[in-house]
């Protein structure tokens, strides 16, 4: 299986994941490493002490966003999946010792389809 991990700068350059994470003095965001594969995208974001129950991952409209509360505060992390080839309807999250990891598989590649002339 082929994985790739890139340096966030050049993986934004890629087109495929924006961070959109709120920078507000009372918000702290999560830091997170993405790793393409060739058949999914997977996210591996930190967090350290916050148990699953705690964790809330939702999507909507290109944009995941994770939410972690560690007693009083929240930390975000806002991502927008630039890239249409994967499917965020089919992402599947787990947690396992303080690390949150997330895997958005890539859709089918497109073929054209022959139509018959009668």
């Amino acid at each position: 299986m082929l994985a790739t991990t890139f340096p966030m700068n050049d993986f934004f350059n890629m087109k495929t994941v924006r961070d959109t994470s709120a920078r507000h003095v009372s918000q702290q965001t999560l830091d997170y490493r993405a790793k393409l594969h060739e058949d999914k995208l997977l996210l591996t974001v930190d967090v350290p002490g916050v148990k699953p129950d705690d964790l809330s991952v939702e999507h909507l409209d290109g944009y995941l966003t994770i939410k972690a509360k560690r007693e009083e505060t929240e930390q975000l992390l806002s991502l927008r999946i630039i890239n249409e080839d994967y499917e965020l309807d089919e992402l599947t999250a787990r947690a396992d010792l303080g690390v949150l990891y997330l895997e958005i598989p890539k859709r089918p590649k497109k073929v054209p389809r022959k139509v018959q002339i009668l």
